[in-house]
């Protein structure tokens, strides 16, 4: 009876210590998988949620490389895709803006003419703004025609407007100066290039009189019209562009778009709207435009739709043209 005891109590612990380290495992097992949980959770930053997130909008390339040089997705080396919203092509240079296609004008994001200006030109009133960009390119354009010229009563006289300054401005023209005036110098609210605080006109003061000249780029003043690409700068509405423009000769408006592409505007005479369709024969996947500028190479393509191609090094810039997609401008080593 003794023995039987003792083989009864044998088992009995056997099968304690079998239950007990079943119990003591499964414990274990939930206490570190609570621990990695924990952990996972005080390791997250803003930066990586970030980072995350700007994953989810950009596709980069793989880095693994085939024999012809493009990665394992098919997609040329060195460059990745970047995927922008449709809002994206109303932003930008290069955006186009006529009749035919509009602007927010509240989108703008510009800076004061009058605080930031130069003493090579006149600004109309403190209110007068254009983008920064614009700002910095008009400063250097004014400031070789005072060097050159020893002239600086170029007074500019409009920059950004609001949808309701354009409206005050067209409805003025037509109960002044008739329809007709207004629709062949005037665009309408919302299509107006001065929505974008790309564009400025000029003038010119007497400080002495008190009186506007007006500028028509004739005489001394050429040399603003001549040297307009080297600022990044074009005369918007030629004269021999009206039937493209829709809007007839104007000698003082002048628009920003910048480097190397009013030098490509001026050599080939294209206004903005030629412009835009010249650059669709440049597509990502064909041949692209090479344009060597002012001493600076650059590499120029059209993206159509909201796959952006870039290079995944180096300096570049996108342009939403406000139609059908986007102008990439690389600036080469």
């Amino acid at each position: 009876m003794a023995k039987q005891s003792q083989k009864r109590r044998a088992r009995r612990r056997r099968r304690f210590i079998l239950v007990y380290s079943v119990f003591f495992g499964l414990l274990m097992a939930s206490l570190i998988f609570l621990f990695q949980l924990l952990c996972s959770g005080t390791n997250a930053n803003p930066e990586q949620s970030a980072s995350r997130k700007e994953a989810s909008r950009e596709e980069t390339v793989s880095e693994r490389k085939s024999e012809d040089g493009t990665s394992s997705s098919g997609f040329p080396e060195g460059w990745k895709l970047l995927s922008l919203p449709e809002a994206a092509r109303t932003e930008g240079n290069l955006v186009l803006v006529n009749a035919s296609h509009s602007i927010d004008a509240a989108k703008a994001q510009t800076v004061s003419v009058y605080e930031h200006k130069t003493r090579s030109y006149l600004v109309k009133d403190v209110y007068l703004s254009v983008t920064p960009e614009t700002m910095h390119a008009l400063n250097d354009w004014m400031d070789a025609f005072a060097k050159e010229t020893g002239i600086t009563d170029i007074n500019i006289v409009s920059g950004w407007r609001s949808f309701a300054d354009q409206t005050a401005i067209y409805d003025n023209a037509v109960a002044t100066r008739g329809q007709a005036h207004a629709d062949a110098y005037i665009a309408l609210p919302g299509h107006s290039e001065h929505h974008t605080a790309l564009a400025v006109d000029l003038d010119t003061y007497n400080v002495g009189t008190g009186t506007s000249g007006g500028f028509d780029g004739n005489g001394a003043y050429a040399w603003v019209v001549q040297h307009a690409w080297e600022y990044g700068f074009i005369q918007r509405y030629p004269i021999q562009k009206s039937d493209v423009t829709g809007i007839d000769f104007e000698s003082w408006h002048f628009r920003y778009v910048g480097l190397p592409h009013a030098y490509v505007m001026q050599t080939e005479n294209l206004c903005l709207e030629e412009y835009i369709d010249f650059l669709r024969n440049y597509p990502f996947s064909g041949e692209h435009l090479f344009v060597t500028c002012l001493g600076v190479r650059y590499e120029l393509y059209f993206c159509a739709g909201d796959q952006v191609a870039v290079p995944t090094t180096g300096s570049y810039t996108i342009s939403g043209n406000n139609l059908d997609g986007f102008i990439v401008t690389v600036e080469k080593p």
